[in-house]
């Protein structure tokens, strides 16, 4: 049996998650899909008497069949981050479970998509979702840009999720904005300083930071630690502004 449960955005099981824990004989998580609550996450393997054990990407994606195979004598859990099949790859893992007709429960939770609506900005004006990766040597990709634009031509706001591998690599809220407003101004985009977005910092923690403004303030204001999200914003119906003000600084 194959459990792949969702932490939530703040690494916060439910019943049914910690019932699947319980009866699991091996539990592993991941982090690179979402960052987790490390602190936390060792306190529900304290509290539990479970041993949890990190894979990386290539455990799931490379040795994924490895990995679905051993669900086939053994109770195995997987926690993710957020929700396990929101802004992950994981339907991977439930295709090769089908394949090797192995068992599998999904136990849903809070992710950055609902979450977001706490700010007040609704829902349904969200357009497409992108992601903003981490550069690196060979790679910076640009997509991310298009998709912006597209969704502001559609009067539509842009979820922007920010890569973060840890506390310490990830794509920052004022990386994103430099790297947004450098790709507008070289293709004469529609995307300047004076442009509105919501920052998101640490949503759903307790320390979480949420700011309100034009790209050229907001890329000047820090933010602290990850996950960062960026939404970029279209035009606002009025109960939006409402509640948007609330986080003007």
């Amino acid at each position: 049996m194959l459990s792949i449960i969702g932490l939530g955005i703040n690494c916060d099981p439910t019943l049914r998650g910690i019932e699947l824990m319980k009866e699991a004989d091996e539990i592993y998580y991941e982090t690179y899909t979402s960052p987790i609550d490390i602190s936390k996450l060792n306190a529900l393997s304290k509290k539990l008497g479970k041993k949890f054990v990190k894979l990386e990407r290539r455990d799931l994606e490379e040795d994924v069949e490895k990995f679905v195979a051993r669900a086939r004598e053994k109770k195995i859990c997987l926690l993710v981050g957020g929700d396990p099949l929101v802004a992950t790859t994981h339907i991977s893992i439930l295709l090769e479970a089908e394949k090797q007709k192995v068992k599998y429960e999904i136990v849903h939770n809070s992710s950055i998509l609902s979450a977001i609506c706490e700010t007040g900005v609704h829902s349904y004006k969200i357009g497409r979702v992108t992601t903003i990766p981490i550069k690196e040597e060979s790679f910076d990709p640009e997509s991310f840009y298009e998709v912006i634009e597209e969704n502001l031509k559609r009067k539509l706001h842009s979820l922007i999720l920010l890569e973060a591998r840890d506390e310490t690599n990830f794509v920052s809220i004022n990386e994103a904005i430099e790297r947004i407003l450098k790709l507008s101004s070289e293709r004469g985009g529609i995307i300047g300083e004076n442009s509105l977005a919501l920052a998101i910092s640490r949503l759903g923690y307790s320390d979480q930071i949420i700011r309100f403004g034009r790209l050229g303030k907001l890329k000047r204001l820090k933010f602290g630690k990850p996950p960062h999200s960026l939404l970029l914003l279209s035009d606002l119906h009025f109960t939006e502004e409402e509640a948007l003000s609330r986080f003007l600084r």
